[in-house]
């Protein structure tokens, strides 16, 4: 996806700030006693699948300033959550934004280790990849699942033309859950399309 030409719209970038954002409310509502808990993501329990979302989240600051794996090495390997993955997250989130607000990293390529990818794709990627996980850890939790409507709408917009690849790839569960009715609700529609099931 090219960066949006209207102003009024927000780039991928602003929309997966965003996303982090609304995430926010999951992690803070983890209870102590929940970490091993299983979630929607199979092999992942919630520490595992809270790991993975931060661990995507720290490597966004270097990527949007141009370093590459090589630069970056094992600086992110470990436990990224701690004893305080509020505070943990907040931080990453911080370090995500710095990254995102950097001119033109919308424009610039992000040396990822699937190769070069366009800043406001890997913004896109990441969008996804942090909001979907948001609803994952409510549903694991027992959290209200409702996502941001606004970032639902925007989410179907980027998430709709791909239907078809995203729903037979194996990253999204491909064919693990049926296509909901035709009036069900866009957030069901879109975690459809994401390999879940509301």
């Amino acid at each position: 996806m090219t960066p949006a030409t209207d102003p009024s719209s927000p780039t991928t970038g602003e929309l997966y700030a965003r996303a982090l954002d609304a995430t926010r409310r999951f992690i803070a509502g983890i209870a102590p006693g929940q970490w091993e808990l299983p979630t929607p993501c199979d092999e992942w329990n919630l520490r595992e699948l809270v790991g993975h979302v931060m661990y995507g989240t720290v490597w966004i600051e270097d990527a949007f300033v141009g370093k590459t794996m090589e630069e970056v090495g094992d600086k992110y390997d470990g436990d990224l959550i701690g004893g305080d993955a509020l505070a943990a997250y907040d931080a990453a989130v911080a370090s995500a934004k710095r990254g995102l607000s950097q001119p033109g990293a919308m424009e610039m390529y992000c040396h990822l280790s699937r190769g070069d990818v366009l800043g406001s794709d890997y913004a896109r990627s990441m969008f996804t990849d942090v909001f979907i996980h948001g609803w994952d850890i409510a549903k694991a939790t027992g959290q209200d699942t409702g996502l941001d409507t606004e970032l639902v709408v925007a989410l179907w917009a980027l998430t709709e033309p791909r239907r078809e690849r995203m729903m037979s790839s194996p990253a999204f569960g491909a064919g693990k859950v049926p296509e909901p009715p035709a009036l069900a609700d866009l957030q069901t529609r879109l975690l459809a399309i994401l390999g879940r099931e509301a």
